[in-house]
């Protein structure tokens, strides 16, 4: 999109923002990474709802949120390649498995949890390219 100049122009974001002085009134918001604190919170939201979605309440804790975040962030290539999206996925899949078979043991949950990168290879960049 940036090779065409006049939209490139028109996206760019605000010369005079900064971390400490923010523009909402652009048309590209650049939003910060969400740190730990963030994630523990949404995730604790995020099994409010699914609580009440499915009409349930699993047996998860704050420090199983808690255990569940140490397992994810301490693993080979957390650092690179985990995004909030995969974070996110990987809580909802457990809360559906603990919902569905209530007696499963949290711990060898959370133990095989893997960190991949998901980031698409040449050949699917290569692929769309073509579409």
């Amino acid at each position: 999109m940036f090779s065409y100049q006049a939209l490139k122009s028109r996206l760019e974001t605000n010369k005079f923002e900064s971390q400490e002085i923010r523009d909402f009134a652009q048309p590209v918001i650049r939003l910060m990474p969400l740190d730990a604190t963030e994630i523990f919170v949404l995730l604790q939201k995020l099994k409010q709802v699914f609580d009440i979605n499915y009409k349930t309440n699993v047996d998860i804790t704050s420090e199983d949120i808690q255990l569940f975040m140490e397992e994810l962030f301490n693993r080979p290539g957390a650092n690179e390649f985990l995004t909030p999206r995969e974070v996110i996925r990987d809580f909802l899949h457990i809360m559906s498995i603990l919902r569905q078979n209530p007696g499963f043991d949290k711990a060898t949950l959370f133990a095989d949890i893997e960190v991949k990168d998901e980031r698409p290879v040449e050949e699917d960049l290569e692929n769309i390219k073509e579409i």
